[in-house]
């Protein structure tokens, strides 16, 4: 009998949002301010001959003005990330194929949770799934690739792995996440040193040796305390007993941790209860947040999003909210999805003042991702007969289950598409001075990487 090997896709996100305080200093334009700069007034005129003509005095500042200062900015933001993406050309390709996949995997699992909270890691499951997929064979890898949109699986598409890994540690002291992969193998069950090496060069995994088919349940244990020490005691004995049996192969976990400070904070004493309005036409009372501040916000027949961007000057982190218009219109948005369709969002963004009301939540989500990515046609994996998986081991292995924690937290404190016709994503003019944005029904919600694009963590939440 072949022997089975488990691949675990652990996620913890903890997210909090927190405010940059508002002070009287003068900041200049294009250095990442999210609102105007603001000079304080009763300067000498020798001082304010010194500042810059970009530099906006309080007392002449306007709506006219405003709009002129965002449309500025949103020329500045957008070339600054053009230069950050061209320096970053070796990872595109890899984002292209995350983007693709998030949104098919979205569609797939939603069938299994159509009236749940939703949220997971694409780009956790993307890793996790190539890093298997390196190892498979023939008919095997190419059902796994067809599903997480990568064509030429070759060297130097695991280049490009390796190079987002390395991009992913530069952090920012108040946003940060990172990934630790993992492998563990049983002694019985030999692994290849040429799959070993690819793993750390281009995955930089931790490989080590586990009695997983004679000690499974201290197996289990020592894993689990790893992957608690990986994650600063934030995730403690994620794998229940009996997730790993005598059948057991190997191995191998991709852990993702987020952590990020709101730029604006909510504050505590604005949170109030609410009520919050269900698709099926009720409502629940829960914690709302408030706050009035320049958010980037696009708006169109059918929705309006915001972009609520994280503590980091470099702009590299956001959280992009997509609301229906109507409390019942998820299902026709979530129908809109594709990578087209954020990237159009997020780039049509400008900045408003906005009367922003979010709910604090709390999402956990537990996935089987065998039903669903057997759907999107990796069968083969799951088939002790018809498995190859000969580039990991000789033994030929088969993939005996695939699973996906992950836990979201959003509080005060903390936690950015072509279109395919030009009529169905249309920017409408914001006529009104401060835009109303009251996510008080259900959303949608992406934590995306702004310079490369990349959605790390994606969901809906649809019930307190």
């Amino acid at each position: 009998m072949k022997p089975a090997f488990t691949l675990l896709a652990l996620i913890l996100l903890a997210a909090f949002t927190t405010a940059f305080a508002d002070g009287q200093i003068a900041i200049p334009l294009g250095t990442g301010s999210v609102t105007p700069p603001i000079v304080p007034t009763g300067l000498t005129p020798e001082a304010a001959a010194l500042l810059d003509d970009e530099w906006i005095i309080e007392d002449e500042w306007d709506e006219a003005a405003m709009a002129q200062w965002a449309e500025k900015e949103a020329v500045k933001k957008a070339e600054a990330r053009k230069q950050k993406r061209a320096a970053l050309e070796g990872i595109l390709p890899l984002v292209e194929s995350t983007q693709k996949f998030s949104f098919a995997f979205y569609q797939e699992i939603l069938k299994d949770h159509a009236d749940e909270n939703l949220f997971f890691s694409p780009m956790s499951l993307h890793f996790g799934l190539s890093m298997t997929a390196m190892g498979a064979k023939g008919k095997t890898q190419k059902q796994m690739l067809d599903a997480l949109h990568i064509e030429n699986f070759e060297k130097q598409r695991f280049q490009e792995f390796g190079k987002y890994f390395r991009y992913s540690k530069q952090q920012h002291e108040e946003v940060y996440y990172f990934m630790v992969n993992r492998f563990w193998c049983d002694p019985a069950s030999p692994i290849l040193p040429a799959f070993k090496k690819d793993l750390k060069d281009y995955f930089d995994a931790d490989i080590a040796a586990m009695n997983l088919k004679k000690e499974p349940e201290a197996s289990r244990k020592a894993i689990n305390e790893i992957i608690a020490k990986d994650t600063q005691q934030r995730v403690t004995d994620l794998l229940p007993p009996d997730s790993i049996t005598p059948d057991s192969a190997c191995v191998l976990a991709n852990i993702m941790l987020f952590h990020g400070l709101w730029l604006f904070t909510f504050e505590e004493k604005d949170t109030r209860p609410e009520p919050f309005f269900l698709a099926d036409g009720t409502q629940k009372e829960t914690p709302m947040m408030s706050l009035e501040k320049g958010f980037e916000v696009y708006r169109e027949e059918t929705f309006q999003a915001v972009s609520l961007t994280y503590k980091d000057w470099s702009r590299r982190c956001s959280m992009v909210i997509l609301l229906p218009n109507e409390k019942t219109g998820l299902p026709a948005l979530e129908e809109k999805l594709s990578p087209e369709f954020l990237e159009k969002i997020t780039e049509k963004m400008r900045e408003r003042t906005v009367n922003l009301k979010m709910p604090k939540f709390r999402v956990d989500t537990s996935l089987d991702l065998k039903p669903c990515l057997k759907r999107m046609g990796i069968t083969d994996a799951f088939s002790s007969a018809e498995a190859d998986f000969t580039g990991i081991s000789d033994k030929s292995p088969w993939l005996g289950g695939a699973v996906h924690g992950a836990s979201v937290d959003v509080d005060e404190n903390g936690t950015r598409a072509v279109a395919a016709t030009a009529d169905w994503l249309l920017l409408c003019d914001f006529d009104e001075a401060t835009v109303k944005f009251h996510a008080d029904h259900p959303f949608l919600f992406f934590i995306r990487d702004d310079v490369t694009g990349a959605i790390l963590f994606m969901g809906r939440f649809v019930s307190p």
